[in-house]
């Protein structure tokens, strides 16, 4: 009576994809059909440890709620399998906080018709992305409103497509993003370079003086490069 699933996994692809196909699994499977929207209500998806500090769920909770909007649920932080499958139909909008949450995303538009918002509310950005799910709330359309990264800058940020991208967008300067990933896993025409490799990561950083990235990625750096740590 237990519900499994299984994944076609091998361990030659990063994390992302399997995080991907778990939590499309959640939507397809376990959520429940709702006889009404929930007005301001919206769903986190990909918010996970791996790429989000153990705060994350409460402070974007809070910024929303600041905005009268209501988090019905959090996949995969802050919310216990019971909430994720009895509210998630509920929302009048998903909001895409990594690629992580794409398929999940997808996977309740076609059952719901719930629309989606790519991006991650930090700083001066969070009023983009609190104005695009209002929008998308109000008509159902999805919406992406990240920006795009700078092609050229000697700050850049490194990390997962949406995260990364968010944060350069919240920056007051401009930044260059780098994805130690092959592509943008759904996230394209961004702006965002992808280097899967150290060759192309080394050369991916040419020129950068400022670099925002988990320190692991320090031997990589250009010589003199500052780093800001962002665990």
């Amino acid at each position: 009576g237990i519900p499994t699933f299984g994944f076609a996994t091998n361990g030659m692809e990063d994390y992302l994809p399997g995080i991907s196909m778990a939590l499309e699994a959640v939507a397809e499977r376990l959520t429940l059909p709702a006889e009404e929207k929930v007005r301001g209500g919206v769903n986190l998806l990909g918010l996970t440890p791996l790429d989000f500090p153990l705060d994350a769920p409460e402070k974007i909770r809070a910024l929303l709620e600041e905005n009268g909007m209501r988090v019905l649920s959090s996949w995969a932080m802050g919310s216990s399998l019971d909430e994720i499958r009895d509210r998630s139909a509920k929302a009048e909008v998903n909001l895409i906080l990594s690629y992580s949450g794409l398929a999940a995303a997808e996977k309740l538009k076609e059952k719901y018709g719930t629309p989606d918002v790519i991006g991650v509310p930090m700083g001066e950005f969070s009023k983009a992305v609190i104005r695009a799910l209002m929008e998308s709330a109000e008509d159902g359309q999805n919406r992406n409103a990240l920006p795009g990264a700078a092609e050229e800058s000697d700050t850049v940020v490194i990390g997962e497509s949406v995260a990364a991208l968010s944060l350069a967008a919240a920056l007051k300067k401009p930044a260059r993003v780098v994805c130690p990933f092959p592509d943008g896993h759904g996230i394209r025409d961004c702006g965002a370079v992808f280097a899967p490799d150290e060759d192309s990561l080394v050369q991916a950083l040419t020129g950068a003086e400022t670099v925002i990235a988990d320190p692991l990625f320090a031997p990589a750096f250009p010589e003199g490069a500052k780093l800001i740590r962002l665990p």
